[in-house]
Formats: structure tokens, C-alpha cells, sequence
């Protein structure tokens, strides 16, 4: 169990490597607010640490068992003081179970819209979390960015992200 949450950490902090530097913010979260947001979903992330040029806190949630199991994890980049960036990354590595891992995803992604500014759910969000699809919101002035990543190994596996920016 350990070697699965270090090597889903190592993951984690490899995307957040690869990826672009935060945008400015427009996330009006506070970094505590912002890496308490999921605690209600069991995404209970830690401490707002710095990490290279940037401050994270991230949390992981094991939705199935297995070798290779289903996992969510919600991390929070940003300056000292200020959320950049709230990222939802669903990683379904059992796909017979990708239904369930959808849905857990889906009302994770409903809840972090409400809480970056939405007063209603974004037309058409739950249902692409719940297919698997890709789109575009904008809730208060924070842009909603949902992309599937297709994995190689074994056939069917994907990463679902969903950031807010």
C-alpha cells in the first residue's frame, strides 16, 4: 500500500513538473480553504508545503483494490499566499470499474465548481466526467479545463484531469 501511494505521489509530482507554470489567480480560495475544499469527498490533502518554485498541497484517495488500483487525486498549486491552480485527476487503471470511479469523480468536480464560484453546475460537466469526454467552463472568472489522457497499458485505462485556473 505504501509503494502504491509513493509511486502515486511520484506521479503527481511528475505532472506537476511537466506541466506550464501557473496562471495568475483567480481562484478567490485562500491555500487553506482551497486544500480543505474535498475533505468531504475523503480527500483530505496535506499541509500547503513549498515545492521548487511553487507551494502544493495534494491529497489521494484509493478507490479500488487491487494491484493496480482506481485512485483520485486533488492537488492545489500556487504562490504563499494565493491558489493558482485546483487540479481533480481521476486515474482509472481498472476500467471494469471506471463507472463507479466516474461518479466519484463527477460529484468531486461538481462540488470544486461550487466552490471556485459556481452557483448552479456548469452545463455539461457532470456528464462529461461520467463519459469520459473533454470540455471547457467558465464559472467566476475561473476557467474549467477537462482532458483524458489515454494509457497504453492495459487497454481501456485513462486519466481523467480536471483543473481550474
Amino acid at each position: 500500500m505504501q509503494f502504491k501511494r509513493a509511486l502515486v505521489v511520484l506521479m503527481v509530482v511528475l505532472g506537476l513538473l511537466a506541466a506550464p507554470g501557473p496562471a495568475p489567480a483567480k481562484i478567490r480560495l485562500l491555500p487553506d480553504q482551497a486544500c480543505k475544499c474535498l475533505r468531504n469527498l475523503d480527500l483530505k490533502a496535506g499541509p500547503y508545503l513549498p515545492q521548487g518554485d511553487s507551494y502544493v498541497c495534494e491529497a489521494v484517495r484509493t478507490l479500488t483494490g487491487g494491484k493496480r488500483p482506481n485512485t483520485m487525486n486533488f492537488q492545489v498549486v500556487g504562490v504563499k499566499d494565493t491558489v493558482q491552480e485546483l487540479r481533480l485527476e481521476l486515474s482509472v487503471d481498472q476500467p471494469r470499474s471506471r463507472g463507479q470511479a466516474n461518479n466519484i469523480m463527477a460529484q468531486a468536480a461538481l462540488h470544486l465548481a461550487q466552490k471556485v464560484g459556481a452557483a448552479e453546475p456548469p452545463d455539461g460537466l457532470e456528464e462529461a466526467v461520467r463519459r469520459s469526454s473533454e470540455g471547457n467552463w467558465e464559472v467566476g472568472g475561473v476557467e474549467l479545463v477537462l482532458v483524458k489522457h489515454p494509457l497504453p497499458d492495459p487497454p481501456g485505462c485513462y486519466k481523467l484531469i480536471l483543473t481550474a485556473r
